[in-house]
């Protein structure tokens, strides 16, 4: 049988595998000295017939090394089974030999090439380096050893670890920091060094696990530090439940499901859960910048191209590329989006405008992408360099945020097939201000769109959403109601949150911070639908963090009520024109009659109430409303919303006539149709 025997000193350590039954008349013998070779100390022993097992032979040579050694130098030494730990206050030179050739004994100065020769035993975090080849520094690896119960110098494990004196740790003031959602409803933004503030947190909250993890093990060689360390973070993403980061030319992946670890936990192989770090095989040179998930890759982009992040099932170190699949130059640092079948992204049409593309897989080639321009039919309609961009499969629907402006590009599908398309901008008036809102950041949760704006009336960004869709109440806010209070900025205030002053006979609700009252803007309606009279506001105060108000005359404060800012909605209908035979182009607008106009007839459903204005010749102006409001009865929560036929007389030439449609209460209205009665004199005839 074999038996194993080390000696060692502070950073070295000696074993050998030797035969019990040849250690007799064996002498094995140690050589100390200073440095320089000075002061040498031959110690040696060599085991009887009856006393020759290598834990004896250890004991023997510990006891003649420690205490050795020149005055003020001296040499300690302990042993436990076949292990010698030799020590001293100043560095030495040590050999060791014996009488089996050299193979009775190994000397470990820190380094040693085979891990089995490793003793069973040996100071507590003592560190050895595993060389393995010596023509390669690539299978090298570090191991530290752990006694049992933390003892000095026992038995234990060697653990694998870090090489001594090497940077293990991130600087946490320059790494990504986090933001976090506390227990009580609050956000913290703090470094990801694990550290739990002693204040501003909530009872029992612990954040240690929030910490960008250590280089454990390995050196410079087979665990070196990400590429991002020293470099700028552009872009953050997430895939196949990794963590991502783009810097310079490379994506860097965290460990699978461990977003927090950037660095290999062994050396001793590749895991497919080790961290991914890869730069493109591209022949063009760009910096990463940008990136979203679709069609199971993670296609990135540099200014000047589009590149997928593959590696088949199981994203790993081993099967990873990054792939060109397109040649576009885009705004690579206004983070694209995917939607359904395509991924949508910004690019310079020059002279001051935006134009928007969409990659799509092209069919029966597989991992390959084309290119569509969807914003060809509007190349002078987006203005500026956008800001943000958002998109929604559900509704078929992108937003581009830019120049504070909101666009909207609408699309209708046949099975994956685009039969219609249109675009729309929409400004936000800021009535305090009388100009425009200013929108900073859009997307799309669900059946809502999500807008971050910033108003005149305070100097934060405010948090708005618009929903999306068809048929829309507020039956999920009001129990029971059949539709929707038309007021921005609005809030539900519940009955009993109102405060009724019986002197003044007014009632006073808070506003929504950081929400201001607007006069002859901001409105107050029942659930019911009946407008209630405003007659004065006030403020939000930023510095006191003081909500405004609005006062209305009566007692309300029993009732709930919808609080918010009225906007007109308003659509004038183009000129009036009748339509004649031209040949084989179809039909054409008869231009060289009189076409004057008689009446209008508008088609409606689920509607309160709208407005129509006509202007004549820039002279005559009527209103005519339309009220489906029945006085005396209602339904709690609810409104009366009528269909039908609405008529009305105009009056006037076709060429000096317009029509507007108007509805600036918080009422609905839907019209579904026109139809113009009219006159026509022709003064020609015309030919087919």
């Amino acid at each position: 049988f074999k038996q194993k025997t080390a000696y060692e000193i502070p950073k070295r350590d000696w074993s050998s595998d030797v035969c019990s039954s040849d250690l007799a008349d064996r002498k094995v013998t140690i050589t100390l000295s200073d440095t320089n070779g000075t002061n040498v100390v031959v110690k040696d022993h060599t085991p009887t017939s009856t006393n020759y097992g290598t834990d004896h032979v250890a004991e023997a040579l510990s006891a003649a090394i420690s205490g050795s050694g020149p005055a003020g130098a001296t040499y300690s030494a302990t042993s436990i089974d076949s292990v010698v730990h030799i020590t001293r206050a100043s560095d030495f030179n040590i050999t060791v030999e014996d009488d089996f050739g050299g193979t009775g004994a190994i000397l470990i100065r820190s380094e040693i090439e085979r891990f089995e020769d490793l003793p069973n035993s040996a100071p507590n975090d003592y560190i050895v380096k595993v060389s393995g080849a010596p023509e390669s520094g690539v299978d090298d690896y570090y191991v530290k050893f752990a006694t049992e119960n933390g003892q000095s110098f026992a038995r234990g494990l060697w653990q694998e670890t870090i090489a001594p004196g090497l940077k293990y740790q991130y600087d946490f003031t320059t790494t990504p920091h986090i933001l976090i959602r506390q227990s009580d409803g609050t956000f913290m933004f703090k470094k990801a060094d694990g550290v739990t503030p002693g204040s501003g947190v909530p009872a029992g909250a612990n954040y240690s696990a929030y910490k960008w993890s250590n280089r454990l093990v390995g050196d410079d060689t087979t665990n070196g530090s990400p590429s991002f360390v020293g470099l700028t973070i552009s872009n953050i993403v997430l895939f196949k439940n990794r963590l991502g980061f783009l810097s310079d030319e490379n994506i860097i992946l965290s460990e699978a499901s461990e977003f927090f670890n950037f660095w290999r936990t062994t050396v001793l192989d590749i895991l497919d859960t080790d961290p991914i770090d890869v730069a493109s095989s591209s022949p063009k040179i760009g910096k990463l910048k940008s990136g979203t998930v679709f069609n199971a890759e993670l296609i990135l982009f540099t200014d000047s191209s589009q590149l997928a992040l593959r590696g088949g099932d199981i994203l790993s170190p081993r099967s990873v590329a990054l792939l060109p699949v397109g040649d576009y130059e885009n705004y690579s640092d206004i983070q694209p989006v995917s939607s359904g079948l395509s991924v949508y992204f910004t690019y310079n049409r020059g002279n001051g405008f935006t134009g928007l593309r969409e990659m799509v897989p092209q069919q029966n080639i597989s991992g390959a992408y084309i290119v569509n321009t969807v914003s060809d039919l509007v190349p002078s309609y987006i203005v500026s360099k956008p800001s943000h961009i958002a998109a929604s499969a559900q509704e078929n629907m992108a937003a581009i945020v830019s120049n504070g402006d909101l666009y909207l590009y609408k699309f209708a599908l046949r099975g994956d097939t685009i039969v219609q398309s249109a675009w729309f901008k929409y400004n936000f008036p800021d009535a305090a201000s009388g100009g425009f809102a200013k929108v900073l950041w859009a997307e799309f949760v669900d059946m809502e769109l999500y807008l971050l704006v910033s108003r005149s009336t305070s100097s934060i960004p405010v948090l708005e959403k618009i929903r999306l869709g068809n048929s829309i109440t507020d039956a999920s806010l009001v129990s029971g109601s059949n539709w929707t209070a038309h007021l921005d900025q609005r809030e539900l205030k519940a009955a009993g949150t109102g405060t009724y002053d019986s002197a003044t006979g007014l009632t006073t609700w808070n506003l929504a911070k950081p929400y201001s009252y607007i006069s002859s803007k901001t409105a107050v309606y029942t659930t019911n639908g009946a407008s209630l009279t405003v007659v004065s506001g006030t403020s939000y105060t930023l510095a006191t963090d003081t909500a405004g108000t609005v006062v209305v005359r009566g007692d309300y404060s029993a009732v709930q009520v919808w609080i918010g800012c009225k906007y007109e909605m308003k659509y004038q209908f183009s000129q009036f024109w009748l339509q004649g035979k031209a040949g084989a182009r179809g039909q054409s607008a008869m231009i060289t009659g009189r076409y004057q106009l008689r009446n209008l007839s508008l088609s409606f459903e689920g509607t309160s109430y709208f407005k129509v204005k006509v202007a004549t010749n820039g002279e005559n102006n009527y209103e005519y409303d339309y009220s489906g409001i029945i006085v005396g009865t209602s339904v709690l929560n609810q409104i009366y919303l009528n269909r039908g036929v609405f008529r009305l007389p105009i009056y006037g030439r076709n060429t000096t006539t317009t029509v507007t449609l108007v509805n600036d209460t918080a009422l609905p209205c839907k019209i579904i149709g026109g139809e113009i009665e009219a006159e026509y004199t022709d003064r020609a005839t015309r030919y087919a």
